[in-house]
């Protein structure tokens, strides 16, 4: 009957049926006569029971009696479940300050309304040369590090993170001087209505991808520029060579011209020609 959630009682623990003779021998020991025990509930779950006895005489508690003491139940009940959940959050939290310790990126949990940094992780510190401390006082701290150009566009991006998924891309400007690339993405929480009521979102360091691409875009355009320094040495020998090509042909044809006219004027006329090379004719 306890873990159905009824109350039991128990008018004289001596007369207790056999399948409580344990129970029985530890209560008469303590000179106990009557008994009531109220079951707890957790979450909707037996998780115990309060008992409340009588030593000096017997008693049989009064409906109103039983009715005060199922409350204290129930109260004690909550109190349990509120005990566990908060257990649960704490090692939660630890579980995630430490995966948050050992990770590069920085984690962050926020509430929407009012908007509250609930957590954050060491890597925000590294990445931004702010406190975590900062950031949980005033959760738009971090603006003060992002670069001037790109203020707008973050606090457009955090005000859409509410709604939707975002990412965005951005320079901080470490209190060094340092500037990093950072690549933000949130993710909307809803609760029970359906409205987000939380976000949680990574930031990463991009900055030795932004550098790799930037070198490898000016290696693009530098190979670009020969491509086509080459392009143009190609096409100016080309024509040179088309040029010397034309003028062979040129000189040729005049050759041969001459070669003609030289044998017609040799079979028309009746003048003997001849010509002499070294001591040949």
């Amino acid at each position: 009957p306890l873990r159905l959630g009824h109350t039991l009682q128990f008018l004289d623990v001596a007369a207790m049926p056999d399948s409580w003779a344990a129970e029985r021998e530890i209560l008469m020991a303590q000179d106990i006569l009557s008994l009531v025990l109220v079951p707890t509930l957790t979450r909707g779950e037996f998780s115990g029971f309060v008992g409340f006895d009588a030593v000096r005489a017997h008693r049989r508690w009064t409906q109103d009696d039983v009715a005060i003491l199922e409350g204290l139940g129930t109260t004690v009940g909550h109190a349990l479940e509120r005990l566990a959940l908060e257990r649960r959050i704490h090692a939660a939290q630890t579980y995630a300050e430490t995966l948050g310790a050992m990770s590069e990126d920085v984690f962050f949990l926020r509430s929407t309304n009012p908007p509250e940094v609930l957590f954050v992780n060491a890597a925000y510190e590294r990445l931004t040369g702010q406190t975590m401390a900062s950031l949980r006082t005033d959760p738009w701290a971090f603006l003060k590090v992002v670069h001037p150009e790109d203020v707008a566009g973050v606090i457009n991006a955090f005000r859409e993170q509410d709604q939707r998924p975002c990412a965005a891309t951005f320079r901080v400007v470490r209190p060094d001087g340092e500037v990093r690339w950072v690549h933000d993405r949130t993710f909307p929480l809803p609760d029970g209505g359906g409205e987000a009521s939380k976000v949680v979102g990574m930031a990463q360091d991009i900055t030795e991808r932004v550098e790799r691409e930037r070198l490898q875009e000016q290696s693009l355009v530098v190979l670009e520029e020969r491509v086509a320094s080459r392009t143009r040495e190609l096409e100016g020998a080309n024509a040179e060579l088309r040029a010397e090509v034309e003028h062979r042909r040129r000189t040729e044809l005049r050759l041969r011209e001459s070669e003609e006219r030289f044998r017609t004027l040799a079979f028309t006329t009746g003048v003997a020609l001849f010509v002499v090379k070294g001591d040949r004719i």
